[in-house]
């Protein structure tokens, strides 16, 4: 989907869709998209450890792997930025984040070894009840994002960029509350 979704976005902004200065229409946008959806498919992988863990609030094992990912990947962002000075840091630091998080839980998640494996009774519920999840989902984001989606076909990358900055540090507060 997000393969899509980058080629849309690059196909819309060779036709003229997109203002010329709007953050849609940078060249580099579709490529970038295109290459983060590397951590969804890598985070795919992750063991379903992590979910039992979570099912019985093993709160100790997920913190303790979210905390590894989150500053091994802050470390790899930071080095990154320090010598490339570029968005790519950003992007390497999401891989990165999804990638030790995924190693981690097959590694110190105790549990059942995951295997791949089809089960059609199981696939067949997943596939008719979860599209109502993914639509709600889809719906849910777009609810709670979509003020930066439209501000970023209307707007330079720099402005966009202060209002999401504000958009975070609010919801920061708002979460610690």
């Amino acid at each position: 989907l997000c393969l899509g979704l980058a080629l849309g976005v690059h196909v819309l902004a060779r036709y003229g869709f997109f203002t010329p200065d709007s953050v849609y229409a940078h060249p580099m946008l579709p490529l970038v998209l295109g290459v983060v959806s590397v951590s969804a498919i890598i985070g795919g992988l992750e063991s379903t450890n992590m979910a039992m863990a979570s099912r019985t609030l093993d709160v100790k094992q997920i913190t303790r792997i979210e905390l590894l990912s989150q500053g091994g990947a802050l470390l790899i962002m930071v080095i990154w930025a320090y010598f490339a000075q570029s968005i790519w840091a950003l992007v390497v630091g999401s891989i990165a984040a999804a990638a030790i998080r995924t190693i981690l839980s097959h590694t110190i998640v105790p549990g059942p070894k995951s295997k791949f494996q089809w089960d059609a009774a199981a696939a067949h519920e997943i596939f008719s009840f979860g599209k109502w999840i993914f639509v709600g989902s889809i719906i849910g984001f777009v609810v709670s994002n979509g003020d930066r989606i439209i501000l970023g076909g209307l707007t330079n990358a720099a402005s966009l960029g202060i209002f999401s900055l504000a958009a975070f540090l609010m919801g920061s507060i708002q979460q610690v509350f």
